[in-house]
């Protein structure tokens, strides 16, 4: 039997951690009563080591399988042990560290002495009356068969780059590129108080009697109000940004986060677009709720996590409808002509309808925290989530039959209609304006988050062709729209780079400045020499080095080297990403780019087909192969790929166009009538699958 790396011994990783600078106990000798709500919370198990205490799962060898992989987990002695088998390998892995406890905990393992991976398989701590209390696979709720790039010991299961930096305090990656390992520091093996608190020495050493907190406003509501408003000092954001630190989908872009810096200064936020929401702004995939609070009311407002969560126990202050009452009329909102259920009922619950929710990780809900009220005609014309519809499938069918006859498609061209509204149009991919998205960027109605959506959902081509447009938003007060415009500057003209780019490298954002690098390529060159352009140069490069162990970092410092005209710097980047990732599928579509730039579409089908080898399901490789193929005239070749593309993406208008062009060009003109009729509607609808159709009937005839 052929074994899995493993080390049997006691890790020498814990050997490469910093002990806690000040460490829990310290700041607990002042601070008891933080300190005991603090061992209530989360953040207190968010990581642990391997102990009675901790482990919340039985050992008792229990064997699981799972789609080939099959683990058994034991105790011997004192220790805790994992045994994976897959495809005739077996190892043994000592339990290094529990990773967070409710309404699941995970287990990570040693993967060579420099990482931990996570254990594929994770134990459900709920009660066995709501299902727990059982192992399970992390990817048994995603799909009918496993993720290749999930696998347990790729980087994306890696808890050095994925997980460290929000599950302990004080954490520093220490990633060496040159040699592709890890130097992983932390000070607090959890999420403690310097996860949240920058401690100063001379803070630690006051005395308890010379700390006092001052009072910088409150909310205040009249009777006659029917929600109340914040008075007094403006509140701090960077008291916000702290909890956004780890509470975001973002990159880092520095290599240890500081509480109470900007956000801006430490991460890259991801866009409030698909697929990472709907189109109408719900959660989609695992978000982490600041593009969700973002987009709310209540942000705006001025509300914090802090308003409604324990800072310390991270507890709801309020259970139930009194939490919301704190700020909003109960004699307004608490009753049935508001809410229109029953009093008692769950669906007279405030959450029920304006923060719903969706499970991950197969039992984890989380909730929405848009705070957004139930629209189904918004729903229906996004395609997004219809919470009514949850709840009366039955009236709300109904509902939409009575409304097929007159249903139009949303075609956004009226100022009559809402900036939310034409917001929703574009996310969901609706036929519009091509300047919209400039548009909504200026709109005061919108929120920062949404205008910088809008913006970088504005075509490349657009973006080219209007620099004027683009300039405003450069100029933008809000760092998030100046963000998303600096990243769409990267389509601009080359020679009109310099002049608009070169004072966003002395942005007040690391995030805008690092940008403002990558989107000046090669441009750079000419405005080197200046003090604050080699600093932000060497900020991008702290920011690629972050990533680098993954195959998306390797791809930016392959980008990077193009930029700067090392083809053969890129070429060994997006092999190394194919090494360290191999089913990251964007180092063969760009290694397939370059090739095809030098004129060798030889290679560029070897790499793509390497790529294809290794993940098969990836239709942008079928697509990419299909485009070369098509270029060396093999078009029944090309067909073929272009088959698997559009099935395996049905919804892609640009892989069935591609497809219905080749059909076209071959003289299969039945074939690719018929394929019309078969395509999803949302396809039918596309324009140029419209006046494809057109010509198609009239060739045929």
């Amino acid at each position: 039997m052929t074994m899995f790396p493993a080390i049997f011994a006691l890790l020498a990783i814990n050997s490469f951690f910093l002990q806690p600078v000040a460490a829990d106990t310290d700041c607990a000798g002042c601070h008891t009563e933080q300190a005991a709500e603090w061992q209530k919370s989360d953040h207190a198990r968010a990581m642990g080591l391997p102990n009675p205490d901790n482990i919340a799962a039985s050992f008792k060898g229990e064997t699981i399988d799972y789609q080939g992989l099959t683990a058994r987990f034991f105790t011997q002695g004192e220790s805790f042990f994992v045994e994976l088998s897959e495809a005739g390998k077996t190892g043994r892995y000592p339990v290094r560290y529990t990773f967070g406890f409710y309404p699941l905990q995970q287990y990570l393992i040693a993967l060579e002495q420099d990482r931990l991976q996570v254990v594929p398989f994770a134990w459900d701590s709920r009660t066995s009356e709501l299902g727990g209390q059982r192992w399970f696979h992390l990817e048994e709720a995603r799909s009918e068969s496993r993720f290749a790039r999930l696998h347990w010991q790729q980087p994306l299961q890696n808890w050095n780059g994925m997980c460290a930096d929000c599950h302990s305090s004080g954490l520093v990656r220490n990633y060496d590129i040159s040699q592709d390992r890890f130097s992983t520091q932390f000070s607090e093996m959890n999420v403690g108080c310097l996860s949240c608190h920058d401690v100063s020495p001379e803070h630690v050493s006051q005395s308890k009697t010379s700390v006092e907190t001052q009072l910088q406003g409150n909310w205040e509501r009249s009777p006659a109000d029917p929600v109340a408003h914040w008075t007094g000092r403006s509140r701090d954001q960077l008291v916000m940004d702290t909890c956004y630190a780890c509470h975001s989908l973002r990159a880092p872009i520095t290599s240890q986060f500081v509480p109470g810096e900007p956000f801006l200064d430490h991460f890259m936020p991801e866009w409030v677009r698909q697929p990472f929401y709907q189109g109408d702004g719900q959660i989609a995939e695992e978000v982490y709720v600041y593009g969700s609070f973002q987009q709310s009311k209540m942000h705006a407002a001025g509300v914090s996590c802090l308003d409604c969560h324990d800072a310390h126990s991270n507890k709801l202050k309020i259970s139930g409808n009194g939490l919301c009452l704190q700020c909003h009329d109960s004699q307004r909102y608490n009753q049935k002509q508001h809410h229109q259920h029953d009093q008692a009922s769950t669906a007279a619950q405030c959450v029920t309808c304006h923060m719903p929710g969706k499970t991950y990780m197969d039992v984890d809900f989380r909730r929405d925290h848009r705070f957004s009220k139930p629209d189904p005609q918004e729903h229906e014309l996004t395609g997004s989530t219809d919470l009514c519809l949850d709840c009366h499938e039955d009236r709300w069918q109904k509902w939409r039959s009575n409304r097929a006859s007159t249903k139009t498609k949303m075609v956004v061209t009226s100022s009559s209609r809402s900036s939310h509204m034409m917001m929703h149009a574009l996310r969901s991919g609706q036929q519009v304006d091509p300047l919209l998205g400039f548009k909504l960027s200026q709109d005061a109605d919108l929120n920062s988050i949404q205008r910088a959506t809008a913006l970088r959902l504005v075509s490349p081509q657009i973006v080219s062709s209007r620099p004027d447009l683009l300039a405003q938003a450069l100029n933008s007060d809000s760092d998030l729209v100046r963000l998303a415009a600096v990243q769409q500057a990267a389509f601009l003209p080359e020679y009109l780079k310099p002049k608009l780019l070169a004072p966003l490298l002395q942005d007040s954002r690391r995030a805008v400045r690092v940008t403002a690098v990558t989107s000046l390529g090669p441009a750079i060159g000419g405005l080197r020499g200046d003090s604050s352009v080699d600093l932000a140069m060497e900020e991008q490069t702290v920011s690629l080095e972050q990533v680098a162990w993954r195959g998306e970092g390797r791809l930016q410092l392959g980008i990077q080297a193009l930029q700067m005209g090392d083809t053969s710097e890129a070429v060994n980047q997006l092999l190394e990403a194919q090494r360290i990732d191999p089913y990251f599928f964007g180092s063969y579509l760009n290694l397939a780019d370059i090739y095809r730039s030098l004129g060798n579409e030889g290679k560029v089908i070897d790499v793509l087909d390497q790529g294809i080898g290794r993940i098969s399901d990836a239709a942008p490789l079928h697509y990419s192969k299909a485009l070369s193929l098509i270029r060396r005239k093999g078009y029944q070749e090309a067909l073929s790929s272009l088959k698997t593309a559009s099935e395996l993406e049905r919804e892609n208008t640009d892989y069935f166009v591609a497809r219905l062009l080749v059909l076209q060009k071959v003289g299969q003109v039945p074939q690719a009538l018929k394929l019309i009729e078969s395509a999803p509607a949302t396809v039918q609808q596309d324009l140029r699958v419209a006046q494809l159709a057109r010509s198609l009937v009239e060739q045929s005839k």
